[in-house]
C-alpha cells in the first residue's frame, strides 16, 4: 500500500475517519461481548471466564482482554452505558489523548455508577 497520492490533509481526514471507524467496531464489539457473557457462552466452549475467552479463543492481550470485560460488565449491568457505546458518546473528536470507549468505559467503572443509571440485575 502507497500513500505518496495522498496529500497531508487527505492522509490525516482519513486516519481520523479509521479512528472513527475503529471506535464503533470496539463499541459494537463491547455489546457482543456482553451479550456472550449473558448466555454464558464461554463456559458452553469450554472456558472458564470470558476473560479466558477472550485472552486464548480470540487472542487478545490480557490488558485488552481486561478492558472490554470490564466494559460489557459494565454494560450488562448499567444499561446506559450501552446507548452510550450503540451512540458513540464516549467517543471524544480525534486528538492525540483521545482513547476508545472501552478504555473510558473501564477507567471511569469506578465512578460511572452514579451517572449511569439503574443498576439490572
Amino acid at each position: 500500500m502507497t500513500f505518496e497520492h495522498l496529500s497531508s490533509h487527505a492522509l490525516t481526514a482519513r486516519l481520523g475517519e479509521l479512528l472513527a471507524t475503529e471506535r464503533r467496531t470496539i463499541a459494537s464489539f463491547v455489546l457482543h461481548l456482553a451479550e456472550l457473557e449473558r448466555r454464558q457462552l464461554h463456559l458452553e466452549l469450554g472456558y472458564s471466564s470470558t476473560f479466558v475467552f477472550c485472552t486464548q479463543h480470540l487472542k487478545l492481550t490480557n490488558a485488552s482482554a481486561f478492558r472490554r470485560t470490564t466494559a460489557a460488565r459494565l454494560v450488562t449491568r448499567y444499561p446506559a452505558i450501552a446507548e452510550m457505546l450503540s451512540t458513540a458518546v464516549c467517543a471524544s473528536p480525534p486528538s492525540r489523548t483521545s482513547v476508545t470507549c472501552s478504555t473510558t468505559t473501564t477507567t471511569a467503572r469506578s465512578s460511572i455508577a452514579p451517572q449511569a443509571g439503574p443498576r439490572t440485575r
